[in-house]
């Protein structure tokens, strides 16, 4: 007796009650397409291999298990991956220097523009490619090696862009700077910028690791020479190996 159901069509003909017996079997073929996926029911049949009712089997331990196990080790690996790296700072001072020079008779206008870049610190420059962020510490001035008319004055501003801008985004006045007074201080002058310029220059150096500085504006007299000193104070945390 073939008991693998093939001559069953319907199984809506069947019901338990009429099976004077039961016993499982697996169906592996059902004619007009009862069931598509061998192996995945159980069918109770009766002696003359008519279909009683069929029960859904459930899904293998093994494959949710193996899964499981999968999942479990991956998540293992990425902690582990994540613990052989960490944050750490890097402090950078870039040292920058314009050196005005007008002779008597001369244009009194000055417009200068210069590069620096955070990569000098060579430290940094190894993980360049791993940089998260900037934090700008400072920014301060201080004018050398004066001479010339005294009493001078200089006015214009510091411009400040990113690297291989034409442009400044952020501006620094400078108004009846005294030239003299200056190189007489032995002092640096910290310069101040808003919130919002800070978060300009710390995204310029994410954008290029290094700034453009534009010194524009105009002396009062000639002859006149001195030089404005600059230096940016710039930290870049990076991630490293531990």
């Amino acid at each position: 007796m073939n008991r693998r159901l093939t001559k069953i069509h319907s199984i809506k003909s069947f019901t338990p009650s009429s099976i004077p017996y039961n016993r499982p079997i697996t169906l592996y073929k059902v004619s007009k397409g009862l069931v598509k996926n061998k192996k995945s029911y159980i069918f109770y049949t009766n002696a003359d291999c008519r279909l009683a009712k069929f029960i859904p089997t459930k899904q293998p331990k093994t494959m949710k298990s193996t899964f499981n196990l999968c999942i479990a080790l991956f998540t293992l690996m990425a902690l582990s991956g994540c613990d052989k790296f960490k944050d750490q700072r890097f402090s950078t001072t870039i040292p920058l220097v314009f050196e005005v020079d007008k002779a008597e008779g001369g244009e009194l206008i000055v417009e200068m523009e210069e590069e620096i870049t955070a990569l000098l610190n060579e430290e940094l420059n190894a993980v360049r490619e791993n940089i998260k962020s900037f934090e700008l510490v400072s920014i301060k001035y201080k004018i050398w090696e004066f001479w010339g008319v005294e009493q001078t004055t200089f006015n214009g501003s510091l411009g400040i862009g990113k690297k291989n801008s034409t442009m400044p985004g952020v501006q620094y006045a400078f108004s009846d700077l005294n030239i003299m007074e200056g190189d007489a201080n032995p002092a640096q002058v910290t310069m101040t910028f808003s919130a919002q310029d800070i978060e300009k220059i710390q995204q310029y150096f994410m954008d290029t690791n290094g700034l453009s500085v534009f010194l524009n504006g105009s002396t009062s007299n000639a002859p006149i020479h001195f030089k404005l000193a600059i230096e940016v104070n710039i930290d870049a945390i990076a991630e490293v190996e531990k």
